[in-house]
């Protein structure tokens, strides 16, 4: 999965939370891409570290509610 897809798949489940938030968990995932590419990792390799982008938002969406 690329970085792109990566981050669209995550906005997308994202959804119901607000645009700020959106815009936090997205500039959070967007910096692990940057850092990895500067360390030489492929997007392939950091979207697989990250792992599923639906869990990720599952997570931060529960994260939400708790908070």
């Amino acid at each position: 999965m690329t970085k792109t897809e990566f981050l669209d798949t995550l906005r997308r489940r994202l959804a119901g939370m607000s645009p700020r938030e959106i815009d936090d968990v997205i500039g959070d995932y967007t910096t692990h891409f940057t850092d990895g590419a500067a360390a030489g990792r492929s997007e392939e390799d950091i979207a697989a570290a990250l792992g599923d982008p639906m869990r990720c938002a599952s997570s931060k969406h529960l994260g939400q509610i708790g908070a």
